[in-house]
């Protein structure tokens, strides 16, 4: 007999829900009929609603699920069940319907247009600025930092004076961890490093402030910066360094921009 598992992303960014081991009965009557009804339910120790839903998953498994014992804390265990619970068989769309609401029927936008709008941002900031990926290719080596990996690629690139920003555009919430790692690389050899998203999926994540990494809500008319990383239009510098910026770097990288924006030009 097959059994359920639900994991809850919330809007509020608050630490998510968790219901684990439900038979389909059970599953079909405490879950997925009021959540595609557009009701409130009770998701462990959380009573929630698509209103403050950013992502529901359901995954099933033969055995019953549990973490041996307690770690550290309660917020571990819970962490480790989480990603238990997400790696098991995802069953998601065979329970949840598609929310139909004037929100979804917006234009949604994507990455290149995301790219886009960073980019003037950026220049009307004093940067000259590129939108890097396949048609101009721009990698940095990053292999001192982690040796597993060789490089990575920016998706917006801007230098002005020795300055160099760089911003993430993301589109997932969910991706927020794998952004925030290539960020903090971005932070060794750039003054300026951002997250950017939709507005409609923005949201404040707290260790952003305290890393000094920028956040940006992007809408079709405006760029909004949430997380701002100037004071009175100078840098901040004021926050906790895992890695230092190294300045050298920094301009060895500005010269590699400018190289490759005289080229493209």
């Amino acid at each position: 007999m097959p059994y359920y598992h639900v994991i809850i992303n919330l809007k509020s960014g608050r630490m998510g829900a968790i219901e684990k081991n439900l038979v389909e009965k059970d599953l079909i009557k405490l879950i997925v009929k009021p959540h595609n009804d557009g009701k409130q339910f009770k998701c462990g120790d959380h009573v929630v609603s698509q209103d403050n839903i950013s992502n529901i998953k359901i995954t099933e498994s033969e055995q019953t699920l549990f973490v041996h014992g307690y770690s550290v804390s309660r917020e571990r265990n819970i962490a480790e069940l989480w990603q238990l619970i997400n790696l098991k068989k995802d069953v998601t769309s065979r329970y949840i319907k598609k929310r139909e609401s004037r929100k979804s029927k917006k234009a949604y936008m994507n990455q290149q247009k995301l790219n886009n709008i960073i980019k003037k941002w950026l220049e009307s900031k004093g940067f000259n600025a590129k939108i890097t990926g396949k048609e101009h290719r721009f990698t940095v080596q990053v292999q001192d930092l982690f040796p597993i990996k060789g490089y990575y690629i920016p998706d917006v690139i801007g230098v002005k004076d020795s300055r160099v920003a760089i911003v993430e555009t993301e589109n997932k919430l969910n991706e927020i961890y794998e952004a925030i790692v290539k960020c903090l690389t971005w932070k060794v050899m750039a003054t300026f490093v951002y997250i950017a998203y939709p507005e409609d999926k923005c949201k404040k994540f707290r260790i952003l402030e305290k890393y000094g990494i920028g956040l940006l809500s992007v809408s079709e008319n405006d760029v909004k910066e949430v997380v701002s990383l100037t004071e009175n239009d100078k840098p901040k510098f004021s926050v906790t360094e895992i890695h230092p910026l190294d300045f050298g770097r920094e301009q060895e990288l500005a010269k590699k921009i400018r190289r490759v924006l005289d080229s493209i030009e």
